[in-house]
């Protein structure tokens, strides 16, 4: 889902997050963690059974990995 910010978007602000979906969580933390890529500890809230990962890309932006 996409949608228009209303103000101008700075990463330190996290005016804006991206999520991705994956069908193995687990496997693609592990997967990140082998190509050097540093992630979150995986969690499971009540809207992500499955777990999800937080991971900030190199600009500053965050990027939550979560099941499908």
């Amino acid at each position: 889902m996409l949608a228009k910010a209303s103000h101008p978007v700075e990463a330190a602000q996290q005016a804006v997050l991206f999520y991705l979906y994956v069908d193995d969580v687990a496997a693609k933390h592990a997967e990140l963690a082998a190509a050097g890529v540093r992630g979150g500890d995986i969690n499971h809230p009540f809207y992500a059974e499955r777990g999800e990962f937080r991971v900030v890309d190199p600009d500053g932006y965050t990027l939550m990995i979560a099941h499908t």
